[in-house]
């Protein structure tokens, strides 16, 4: 077992937890892709924390006689020394400080290491998605009458104008914000910034 195998053991663990559950293309048919991503995040949690609790992955500490997983001990390794190169090394290390077989711990700890992957790649696709989602609830256009600068706030449908318009008028960079609505039966905010502030 050498560095190179331990990452091709990961990454080939990595697509092959997906690929039995057929991650992409479930996304690609789904109404709701973010139930299918937060319903394999809740699997993948529930599988690290069964896979932690192996017996191969059980740590016993004989000097403080301790008991906790392999995995945070190498993480704690990883975490203590940024000369390090890769994860390999820590794992090089815990092995040898534990009188432990690399040979039979590695491939245990690539899997380990391929379900955290799949875990933070899911997580960031949710994160993702939801600040598009966020992006999309309004915009802003900056506008001037009369060299007085002031900004137009389009909303998203069933936006609730009245209550945002209380709101940013309550903050004491705001002079006064109006509801509008337009002649295309559409609403928007206007809002007018005190003198003291640029927009």
């Amino acid at each position: 077992m050498d560095q190179e195998l331990f990452t091709q053991l990961t990454d080939d663990f990595e697509r092959n937890y997906l690929g039995t559950r057929n991650y992409v293309n479930k996304l690609k048919l789904h109404r709701s892709p973010m139930e299918v991503r937060t319903a394999v995040l809740r699997e993948v949690n529930d599988d690290i924390v069964r896979f932690q609790s192996i017996p191969t992955l059980i740590d016993i500490d004989p000097d403080d006689r301790s008991y906790g997983y392999a995995t945070t001990k190498i993480n704690e390794i990883w975490r203590a020394d940024k000369r390090l190169k890769n994860l390999y090394q820590a794992v090089q290390i815990y092995c040898t400080k534990r009188s432990r077989d690399i040979i039979e711990l590695a491939p245990f700890i690539a899997e380990y290491r391929a379900m955290n992957r799949v875990f933070n790649r899911v997580q960031h696709s949710i994160r993702i998605s939801n600040k598009r989602k966020m992006a999309k609830k309004f915009e802003l256009e900056r506008r001037e009458t009369f060299d007085k600068p002031y900004l137009k706030a389009f909303l998203q449908g069933g936006a609730d104008f009245g209550q945002i318009a209380r709101i940013l008028g309550s903050l004491p960079s705001v002079r006064m914000v109006n509801v509008t609505d337009q002649k295309s039966g559409k609403r928007d905010l206007t809002i007018y910034p005190h003198k003291a502030y640029d927009l």
